[in-house]
């Protein structure tokens, strides 16, 4: 498993269909680290009914295709990849046209089966997120559309907004099912805690060390402002530090497989006791145990061996003096 984290910084709709506030957003995020920003890219139609409590809301996040494209621009400007949310249909048409980085198909989409087909189509990268959806429509879904691991295109999300999520409503234990469900798969995490909460970072860094490197959190210009979609989210110095801690704790991370390091292997030449001889033992002699002792000794190597068992009823190939380190070298095959 890859150890390198990436970060999104969500704006979703915090843009409030004002080109400056999505200038912005992406100068503080770029500031940030964030190695991707991602827009909600909305109308009205895509989403609901006329008469729906936020379907006139809809209506200001409009803009046309300069804006996004202008955007996209300065995401690259900054060396960060540019994604877009598609709500449906007419965004998907705008979209097309703009060709942003990446697409994710939120999960009011899970079940727009045209919509979906048509976004993994047309974009090489596409997220998915999976709040609200049952585990067995995972498998649905990844059937359905003939997703394989190995095209490298789908990333599954996990988390949901509450606006603000509570912590203990993460679940995170359930992660390894999640991995499971979605296996050979990417795994992103939504952290939608608290943005002014004492866990805003640390919720994060538990998903990543239970697996996630992909993380989407919202960013905001000022909390004060109380822009849209700032629940969750952070100003640019804190999502710098929530950039910073997870990249710096990456490294806690290590190899998964399970091989010691270089660190951990001088620790067990510094540390393990090394087999001596009590006294001096002829050539041929086979080793008993009451011809041993364990110490720790000052000599560098790492033949030396630390099981007894290895050495009892083996004969010395050569005589050897009294308080010698003994190895496998040392010795032949088990006496008759």
């Amino acid at each position: 498993m890859s150890n390198s984290v990436k970060i999104v910084a969500e704006v979703a709709q915090g843009y409030e269909g004002k080109p400056v506030l999505g200038d912005l957003m992406i100068k503080g995020a770029a500031l940030a680290g964030a190695d991707a920003i991602k827009f909600q890219m909305v109308y009205a139609d895509d989403v609901a009914v006329p008469g729906y409590q936020y379907y006139e809301w809809y209506k200001q996040l409009y803009l046309p295709d300069e804006s996004w494209l202008a955007w996209k621009d300065q995401a690259h400007k900054h060396r960060m990849e540019f994604y877009t949310d598609i709500s449906g249909p007419r965004a998907l048409e705008q979209a097309l046209r703009v060709k942003p980085d990446g697409a994710k198909v939120h999960s009011t989409n899970f079940y727009n089966h045209a919509l979906v087909e048509q976004i993994l189509t047309h974009f090489s990268k596409v997220f998915v997120s999976t709040g609200g959806i049952h585990p067995e429509e995972l498998q649905g879904f990844i059937q359905r559309h003939g997703l394989i691991p190995e095209k490298n295109q789908v990333t599954f999300l996990y988390g949901f907004q509450a606006e603000p999520t509570p912590v203990e409503k993460n679940a995170l234990a359930r992660l390894p099912e999640f991995f499971e469900a979605v296996k050979g798969f990417e795994v992103g995490f939504m952290d939608h805690t608290d943005g002014a909460g004492p866990d805003a970072i640390h919720v994060s860094l538990m998903a990543q060390a239970l697996g996630v490197r992909v993380f989407e959190k919202h960013i905001t210009l000022d909390r004060e402002l109380e822009i849209e979609d700032y629940a969750s989210a952070l100003a640019p110095a804190a999502f710098t530090e929530y950039v910073s801690t997870l990249r710096r704790l990456q490294m806690a991370l290590g190899d998964s497989k399970l091989v010691l390091n270089d660190a951990e292997l001088g620790y067990r030449r510094k540390m393990l006791k090394k087999i001596l001889t009590l006294k001096e033992l002829p050539q041929g002699y086979e080793i008993k145990a009451e011809d041993l002792v364990q110490k720790r000794v000052d000599v560098e190597g790492d033949a030396f061996c630390y099981d007894p068992d290895a050495l009892i009823g083996k004969r010395v190939l050569k005589t050897l003096p009294e308080g010698h380190p003994l190895s496998l070298t040392d010795v032949q095959g088990e006496s008759s």
